[in-house]
């Protein structure tokens, strides 16, 4: 079976740390696979822009599989060739593409704008900024496509920067390029109340169905 691979300059793994052989070289998974820390780790076509690295290379996988997403875990896997269209020049296209084409997008969905600024001070600020400069314009552009498939979700005026897989918030500013995504929290004032519940339902529609809560500027 054949995939890719983004790996560091050098066909280093840009996680694991992994230097990978020559190409025709086999790797194997030395115990029972389990995505994120045991087997060979390679992604499909369709989910190559949320993991773009300096090198981009075609991979065959053998043996046992298992798939989480677009990401395919093998027993082995080996290196077959680079692909020599992506490269630095390539990459800072891309990176442009994608800032330009997420601020057409912010003209038409308030709710991008946030995304569309954060991608724009990324590719402004380059590679002497963050060498991986491109790699981040991705994944702000993947949470930004996320939250437009969405078509809205429970937010609030008041921004902060919060962890994805943990309840922790860590400052208001510049939250993508910290590794952080952006969420609204509202402000309840309590009183003196020792315990309270705030009910939130949503707006009707006016076919009498329900409408996501607005979002600040999107009315």
């Amino acid at each position: 079976m054949n995939a890719y691979k983004f790996l560091r300059a050098g066909r280093v793994g840009r996680f694991s740390g992994f230097e990978w052989p020559q190409p025709g070289e086999w790797v194997e998974a030395s115990a029972a696979l389990d995505p994120c820390r045991e087997g060979v780790h390679v992604v499909k076509p369709d989910g190559l822009p949320e993991w773009l690295d300096d090198e981009l290379w075609r991979v065959e996988v053998a043996g046992e599989t298992t798939s989480v997403g677009p990401v395919l875990v093998a027993e082995r896997g080996r290196l077959v060739s680079r692909v020599d269209g992506w490269d630095e020049a390539a990459a800072a296209e891309f990176a442009d593409a994608c800032v330009a084409r997420l601020a057409e997008r912010a003209e038409e969905d308030a709710r991008l704008e946030g995304y569309a600024q954060s991608a724009q001070r990324v590719v402004e600020g380059g590679a002497d900024a963050d060498p991986r400069f491109v790699p981040l314009v991705g994944y702000i552009l993947r949470h930004a496509a996320e939250d437009a498939e969405r078509g809205g979700r429970w937010d609030g005026p008041i921004n902060m920067c919060v962890a994805e897989k943990e309840f922790k918030i860590a400052g208001v500013s510049d939250c993508l390029p910290r590794g952080f995504q952006r969420a609204g929290f509202q402000e309840y004032d309590t009183g003196e109340q020792a315990s309270w519940m705030v009910q939130l339902t949503d707006e009707a529609a006016p076919d009498g169905g329900t409408l996501p809560p607005a979002l600040p500027g999107s009315q």
